[in-house]
């Protein structure tokens, strides 16, 4: 991962929010780019391809793009810089009618319960991570993560446990 020399921000997940092709006059595509968002809300100093200071960004491509020059934590990258500098992926299929509700209760000895309520049929999908000590930033963790998943059906049953 090559993020660092980019100014991305190591171990630091990024939302892919879209993905562009951007035309010369001619309508030929000379330029795919995503746009990817730190969900902190800060472009940090991304320096690489294409942010927003770039002086590729002419006023013709940024009509042809959500384009905006602020901190606001979205900037563009071109495809190609994408692919090598992250080395995994996850992919989000939301849907808009899809009913969502969640809410956390945390007891006493400070473990907390995640309540997923469906109301209506629909597919469901739930991943949880639990990441080892190692992998949390100096002073963002002090025990280890562990814990217990289960998915529990609205009659009781017991349809999956796991243990991290």
């Amino acid at each position: 991962m090559r993020s660092a020399s980019l100014g991305l921000y190591n171990s630091h997940a990024y939302a892919l929010v879209g993905a562009y092709e951007l035309k010369d006059k001619s309508g030929n595509v000379v330029y795919r780019l995503v746009r990817i968002m730190n969900p902190h809300g800060s472009d940090g100093s991304y320096n690489g391809g294409w942010n927003d200071k770039d002086k590729r960004w002419t006023p013709e491509f940024k009509a042809q793009v959500p384009y905006a020059d602020k901190d606001d934590g979205l900037t563009y990258m071109n495809i190609e810089d994408f692919v090598e500098t992250w080395d995994s992926s996850y992919i989000n299929n939301a849907h808009d009618d899809w009913v969502t509700s969640t809410h956390s209760v945390t007891n006493d000895k400070g473990s907390t319960l995640v309540i997923f309520e469906n109301p209506i049929q629909q597919e469901v999908f739930v991943q949880i991570d639990f990441w080892p000590l190692r992998m949390f930033p100096y002073g963002c963790k002090n025990k280890e993560t562990n814990g217990l998943m289960s998915v529990i059906d609205s009659n009781g049953n017991t349809l999956a446990n796991t243990v991290h």
